[in-house]
């Protein structure tokens, strides 16, 4: 996507800049058009910095070929942004899968558990969208209506040079020269994230020492919505139903030992995985391209700052065990989005003007933000530990407790939740 100004009617002025067009920042974009400036006259000007250039017909560095899996609290939001049709109807299923049951196992153990939607009373527990379909549907929502194209303008390719902060507004200067004026910065570009180090905004960083090998693959039973999260010698193993039958893999391995498999040819890979994962599905009959990706936990020590927050993986980036990356950053939309509103809504009673990037807006955020995070995030961690351990006291008491919760319905029904992404 180009940059939709022309040199005649160019303004640097904007309400709100987000630095990042991923999945995260398009969120913010969108809620802001459609939850906000309903709310909000005059209408919020929004800006959007993208250091890659955006074409539909080829795969986005925000969008690449992997698939998440959006737990029903983000299905909830997302159908709140005006995206029922396009990814929980029935009628796009070619689009997304819904997941309705969850397997959890420990290979060569007997601790399992099951999360299933109908006995937890909802129709489905998540659904799995690649993301470059994912990129599609945000791409169009937020193109799709004058009144949103009029409130948003997007500089892309461009990236952030500089940034100054003022008492009532933040300074962007960008690689192309432009420069822009924010009442409120939102940095969403991602768990390597430049702007937060433009910031000076110091991150914890923890190298798990291992890789996520991703790939998409076909098996000769149908997987019938299930998502299977197996934990492996090598660390632990997911499947997650996709479109057309297929399954979306994402295998943890240790990061010295991954090189064999990324290159063995796809019936010797087929064999090892099948060893790793079991016949559940059957015999896995096909696979697709492999890629790699590191696997670190980062977590930024401000989620704000003078006029500014960060979100989604910007602010923490998760091991993908639990699934939980994305949906903890769309909640950090969902809580920025309820943080203005309560404010614009407060001022408009007194018939004040708000001040969107003020500290008591910034501060409740944080608020709201930091338990959720910190809750997420030590629990991502500690099931990561727990699971690349093979040492026998940790075997037995993980299993144990797989099938304590199996057994304890109380229990279950409150890591079910949290899987969800409930609070």
């Amino acid at each position: 996507m180009s940059n939709t100004l022309s040199s005649e009617n160019q303004s640097f002025d904007y309400d709100v800049v987000i630095v990042g067009g991923g999945t995260v920042g398009c969120c913010m974009a969108l809620a802001i058009a459609r939850l906000i400036n309903k709310e909000q006259t005059p209408k919020l000007r929004v800006a959007i910095i993208e250091a890659k250039a955006y074409d539909s017909n080829l795969p986005h560095p925000g969008f690449d070929g992997r698939a998440i899996a959006l737990a029903r609290q983000s299905l909830d939001f997302l159908s709140q942004l005006g995206l029922s049709s396009q990814i929980v109807g029935s009628q796009i299923n070619y689009v997304t899968e819904a997941i309705r049951y969850i397997h959890v196992s420990d290979q060569g153990f007997l601790g399992q558990c099951d999360l299933d939607a109908k006995s937890l009373k909802v129709p489905e527990l998540g659904r799995v969208i690649e993301l470059h379909e994912f990129g599609r549907i945000l791409h169009q929502a937020l193109s799709g209506n004058a009144h949103e194209q009029n409130s948003l303008d997007w500089y892309c390719p461009d990236s952030v040079a500089e940034i100054k902060n003022h008492s009532d507004y933040v300074h962007i200067v960008t690689d192309s020269g432009k420069q822009l004026k924010a009442k409120l910065l939102l940095v969403t570009d991602g768990g390597e994230s430049g702007t937060r180090e433009l910031l000076s905004v110091p991150a914890e960083v923890h190298d798990y020492q291992q890789v996520a090998l991703i790939t998409n693959v076909q098996t000769d039973k149908p997987h019938q919505q299930q998502a299977f999260e197996r934990f492996t010698e090598n660390g632990p193993l997911a499947f997650l139903p996709m479109t057309d039958n297929r399954c979306s893999v994402v295998w943890t391995l240790p990061k010295d030992d991954y090189q064999t498999l990324l290159n063995v040819d796809d019936s010797e890979f087929c064999r090892r995985l099948q060893n790793a994962f079991g016949y559940r599905l059957g015999a896995i009959t096909k696979v697709g391209e492999r890629v790699v990706y590191p696997l670190r936990l980062v977590k930024a020590e401000s989620l704000y700052l003078h006029r500014t927050a960060l979100l989604g993986n910007a602010a923490q980036t998760l091991h993908p065990i639990a699934g939980q990356g994305f949906n903890l950053g769309l909640r950090d939309v969902q809580d920025m989005v309820l943080c203005l509103l309560k404010a614009i809504k407060s001022a408009q009673s007194q018939q004040e003007k708000v001040d969107i990037g003020s500290y008591q807006i910034l501060s409740e955020f944080r608020r709201l933000r930091q338990q959720d995070a910190d809750t997420t995030i030590g629990a991502t961690h500690g099931l990561v530990n727990l699971f690349s351990n093979r040492a026998l006291p940790l075997v037995m008491a993980r299993n144990l407790g797989l099938l304590s919760m199996q057994l304890a319905p109380i229990v279950k029904s409150a890591f079910a939740q949290r899987a969800m992404g409930r609070r």
